[in-house]
């Protein structure tokens, strides 16, 4: 697949000032898709993942108002509502810290369930693009021995800000849907890393920082401050399947980045009500880290443009992921076999 003729493809008409700019984030809009131009003629984003980079992390351009962000009372925990971004990430670190680990055996399975936001389109409707809302359900085996298995429900469709929604966006999304293995990984730098990799990510907030930052290849790295690329790949692996500690390592690096503060409050994408924390992540876009007003556990991400031009408006939501269920399970859903889908041994990490 070629990442830059897709995001040319999709944006040559679009000749308004900080076209360039915004081209590097529609890129990252694309980049993850399954296998560039399917048969269907449709193009669908998934959903973000992984910490490596951004290309993994990115979502669909929605309206701020079609993610459900709203204006909310503050904090509804224990005491005080957080003063600061400094104060709810320390309430984080602490509740990440203190809830009990989901501790897989090396053959079982780490359950995930999300809500996402992101973007399609399709050649038939002169370029057009649109938005789905979906649920992926994944089943990411503790050892890496075979891929993770994903699938994938079409909760409905949502047009771009200003604009409408194709007469065959709803067949065309309905193709995308149902199960399939995804690639192997071996590293938590790594698309669909298993957990026994997030394992061995180090607890100490120092060398962690120094990993978050490395792993941003030198294409992105050129473009970002040292706290922007520890951001930008500290968000997602917050969201992915982690031990505890490694998760409450990871709000304590988010609480040392200078720039970092409290939005206050808003909602998910999936409708739970939360307390933001933002950072401006990349040029032109700002990513927020989403906690459970009430337990300051993670809820999810968001990354929203903060550009100048009117393609998108300021204020679109750009990337929108509402994680909704972690467990154990033991084995696949039903019926779902893994003859021809096994990983080298070096992907348990």
């Amino acid at each position: 697949m070629n990442d830059l003729h897709e995001v040319r493809e999709l944006w040559s008409e679009a000749a308004e000032p900080g076209a360039a700019r915004l081209a590097a984030v529609r890129e990252r809009l694309l980049v993850e898709t399954s296998s560039g131009e399917r048969p269907d003629g449709v193009r669908a984003r998934r959903p973000r993942r992984v910490w490596v980079t951004r290309t993994a992390v990115a979502g669909g351009l929605v309206a701020a108002a079609t993610a459900g962000i709203v204006v909310l009372p503050g904090g509804n925990g224990p005491g005080p509502a957080p003063a600061d971004a400094a104060e709810l990430l320390t309430r984080a670190a602490a509740a990440a810290g203190d809830g009990r680990d989901i501790d897989p055996r090396p053959g079982q399975f780490v359950y995930r369930e999300s809500t996402v936001l992101e973007l399609a389109t399709g050649k038939d409707d002169d370029n057009a693009s649109w938005f789905r809302k979906v649920r992926y359900e994944e089943w990411r085996r503790a050892d890496g021995a075979v891929p993770v298995y994903r699938r994938t429900t079409l909760l409905g469709l949502v047009p771009l800000p200003g604009g409408k929604v194709p007469s065959r966006a709803l067949q065309l999304a309905r193709i995308d849907t149902g199960g399939r293995f995804l690639p192997c990984a071996s590293r938590p730098t790594e698309p669909n890393a298993p957990y026994a990799a997030h394992s061995k990510l180090p607890t100490d907030p120092a060398p962690l920082r120094s990993a978050l930052a490395d792993s941003v290849n030198a294409g992105q790295r050129a473009e970002l401050s040292h706290d922007q690329a520890v951001w930008t790949n500290l968000a997602a692996l917050a969201s992915a399947p982690t031990p505890a500690k490694v998760q409450a390592a990871l709000f304590t690096v988010a609480r040392q980045i200078k720039g970092a503060r409290l939005t206050g409050g808003t909602t998910d994408a999936a409708g739970r009500p939360g307390l933001a924390v933002t950072f401006d992540a990349r040029p032109g876009e700002r990513e927020d880290l989403i906690f459970d007003a009430k337990t300051y556990r993670l809820l999810g991400h968001r990354s929203v443009w903060t550009g100048t031009g009117n393609t998108p408006p300021p204020g679109t939501t750009t990337a929108d992921v509402a994680v909704t269920k972690t467990s154990v399970v033991d084995d696949l859903p039903a019926g779902v076999s893994t003859s021809g889908y096994t990983c080298p041994a070096a992907s348990g990490g």
